[in-house]
């Protein structure tokens, strides 16, 4: 492809990602009008690109989007989303030994946070790289 059609093609994805988030406010809209439902506020922010630094506060922990776990070329995160909130349910629910004690923050980044990066970290650095290239 060229360095053209590149362009063409990264522009027509950022335009697809507006329409989408502008298709999914109306939607949203129509859902509360519909309820009798009242729109108080509507706020937005980017979708982080990389993991957050900090992705376990005290018993606090992220995943999906939250935690940065969204694919830059593509914006694509559901898979990560559901796989990272699996991996962190399962961990802690692990180390609460059948509700008998909280996990504390250092026990949630030494199980969740490692074996999310150890198991997803190379396809971000993948991911990071083809998006230098491309």
């Amino acid at each position: 492809m060229s360095v053209a059609g590149e362009r063409r093609a990264k522009r027509a994805t950022t335009e697809l990602t507006e329409l989408t988030s502008i298709i999914n406010y109306i939607l949203i809209y129509f859902i509360f009008a519909f309820a009798g439902g009242k729109i108080i506020r509507v706020e937005a922010h980017p979708i982080p690109e990389h993991a957050r630094p900090r992705r376990v506060q005290g018993r606090i922990a992220l995943v999906g989007d939250a935690a940065g776990y969204v694919t830059k070329c593509s914006g694509e995160g559901i898979y990560f989303a559901a796989k990272s909130g699996r991996m962190a349910a399962q961990a802690i629910v692990k180390l609460m030994k059948n509700g008998s004690r909280l996990p504390t923050q250092e026990e949630i980044e030494a199980t969740y946070i490692k074996d999310y990066d150890k198991a997803y970290g190379p396809t971000y650095a993948v991911l990071d790289i083809l998006q230098k290239v491309s």
